[in-house]
């Protein structure tokens, strides 16, 4: 008798993270709901994380080994694996409430025109609620479908919630659109591509509360390490998010790149990184929509001097009257 498929699939890449992997499969093992299969890709570790893995077992646990390719090859090998057709990612350092999956699978189950659905987290040590550091308005419940006359705003609040444990696909969705961008080992920013192709091509599930915990404290980017990166293959190859994109959808997906791209250059700019700045000043010609952002960009660049003193200038701007977040300022550049 062929053994009966699990509801949902959950993929953990895991990479050196010993110190962190024990939480996070803690936390799926408490799930309220325990119809899953736990597939972790060790992705050519090092440490003992493995072995950790190993402790649990659980039937419903598959560890799977691979030589080092990056995280998006690793997950993109747990959903060619998966039995499932819903498929939810936990990364190895973060951790889900123990409602995320009933709370998604149920979603998904009860919605069969949405191909995703999203929930928010809480974020750092701390956590706070990431909707409220990036200070996003509230998004309604339920399906919701992006439109093509969408402002920018209204694509960045929705992009603001997605992070890899904080989503569950449909995974002859996320197989149509490419999955996981795994070019050259990628190891940073290998997941926009695949967000911004769901965000574009489906029907959403938005579930506006925190059911995950992202430990960007563990992760790496904290402390400068976000400059201290490559440029994300969504800048850097730009062309294959937008070929992703239905034709109406394209002119919005220029935009926010273009946008994000003018924060991004700005970040460069500051820690003195101004060749990646010219870079994507070029691949991003549409960033003059922004001119006051463009032309301090431009004027940084050429009087690397003026940088200090504008982030004074923007740092005083910003104590006085509220005014409202734009996509560029969502990002800490001078």
């Amino acid at each position: 008798m062929s053994q009966k498929c699990p509801a949902v699939s959950v993929v953990v890449p895991l990479y050196n993270k010993e110190a962190y992997i024990r939480r996070a499969l803690t936390s799926i093992m408490a799930q309220t709901f325990k119809d899953f299969e736990l597939i972790v890709v060790d992705d050519g570790s090092t440490d003992n994380g493995p072995a950790a893995v190993a402790e649990y077992g659980d039937p419903r646990i598959r560890l799977i080994r691979q030589a080092n390719s990056g995280p998006g090859a690793a997950r993109n090998r747990g959903i060619e694996e998966a039995r499932s057709d819903l498929v939810a990612f936990l990364d190895a350092d973060d951790e889900w409430m123990p409602e995320f999956l009933a709370t998604h699978v149920g979603a998904l189950v009860e919605n069969p025109d949405c191909d995703v659905s999203v929930c928010w987290y809480l974020y750092d040590s701390d956590r706070r609620h990431f909707r409220d550091v990036v200070r996003t308005p509230a998004q309604t419940y339920g399906p919701w479908r992006l439109s093509p006359a969408a402002t920018d705003d209204e694509l960045r609040h929705t992009l603001d919630m997605f992070l890899c444990g904080s989503v569950c696909c449909r995974r002859r969705t996320v197989r149509a659109l490419g999955g996981f961008y795994s070019a050259d080992r990628c190891s940073f920013g290998e997941d926009t591509f695949l967000w911004l192709a769901l965000v574009m091509n489906c029907r959403v599930f938005r579930i506006d509360q925190a059911l995950a915990h992202y430990h960007h404290e563990c992760s790496g980017l904290a402390a400068g390490g976000f400059v201290s990166k490559p440029l994300e293959p969504c800048l850097t190859d730009s062309h294959t998010i937008l070929d992703r994109c239905p034709a109406e959808y394209r002119g919005l997906c220029e935009r926010w790149l273009a946008q994000y791209a003018l924060g991004i250059a700005h970040m460069r700019v500051s820690a003195g990184l101004h060749d990646d700045a010219v870079f994507l000043i070029r691949a991003f010609p549409c960033m003059k929509r922004w001119p006051w952002e463009y032309v301090k960009l431009r004027l940084k660049i050429l009087f690397p001097s003026l940088v200090r003193p504008l982030r004074v200038a923007k740092a005083q701007f910003h104590g006085g009257a509220g005014r409202s977040k734009t996509n560029t300022e969502a990002l800490p550049h001078a």
